[in-house]
């Protein structure tokens, strides 16, 4: 669930997306860490590009 993998409720707006993403990017980025965040990371990356779209999101949310 791409709401949960960035910690977030559904019906958030876009703003809280994107805040979201921006904490968990730099938290799990490679470049910091090079152990297995590098596979979490490209699950916030996957949320965020599906949820960062409003037209995917609505089709997701129903």
């Amino acid at each position: 669930d791409p709401y949960r993998c960035l910690g977030l409720e559904r019906g958030c707006d876009g703003g809280a997306i994107k805040k979201a993403y921006r904490k968990l990017a730099l938290r799990h980025h490679p470049d910091k860490n090079a152990n297995k965040t590098t596979v979490l990371f490209a699950a916030v990356q996957a949320a965020y590009v599906l949820l960062s779209d409003e037209s995917k999101r609505k089709g997701y949310d129903l």
